[in-house]
């Protein structure tokens, strides 16, 4: 996620992590504290889960201890325009080429997803069960994310290892 100083990657603990956000988010509208990773997130990785939400849900930010991991790290991200303020929530920023970044997100036309993102951009006009999508790799984790059709707006963006149904 970028901020104005410094990007929080994934693989930060919640320790460092947590301070930047409320730095430069200011307080989450909503912290679950640690919960199950079977819920209202979908069915997610490790052993324990922790979401914290900002804008008004407009921003997820997932952290969980994975796999052989002692405390809780960051592994996943959703931006949505389906709920809160998308306008006051960071960008998503893909590397493209050797230096080049995309900044996008809910709102964004296809169109500008096809000229920033290239050949990177995978459009899937028919992914089921959610619709029209995309799929953008980049340098990072990659993104995917859902449109409002084919040739409309993103309305979500997931980055990192997503929770599943």
């Amino acid at each position: 996620i970028d901020l104005p100083s410094r990007d929080v990657v994934f693989g930060d603990t919640l320790t460092d992590a947590q301070p930047l956000l409320r730095r430069f988010l200011g307080e989450a509208s909503k912290d679950t504290g640690t919960i199950e990773t079977f819920g209202a997130y979908g069915t997610c990785p490790g052993t324990d889960l922790r979401a914290f939400e900002y804008a008004g849900g407009a921003l997820q930010v997932l952290f969980g201890t994975l796999d052989g991991a002692t405390q809780m790290t960051f592994y996943a991200y959703t931006l949505t325009g389906l709920q809160g303020d998308a306008s006051k929530a960071p960008r998503a920023s893909a590397l493209i080429g050797a230096a080049a970044t995309f900044d996008f997100g809910p709102g964004t036309t296809v169109t500008e997803l096809q000229t920033g993102a290239g050949e990177a951009l995978e459009l899937l006009p028919d992914e089921e069960p959610v619709g029209p999508a995309f799929r953008l790799t980049d340098q990072s984790s990659g993104f995917y994310g859902t449109l409002s059709s084919p040739t409309g707006i993103v309305t979500a963006v997931q980055a990192g290892q997503g929770c599943g149904e």
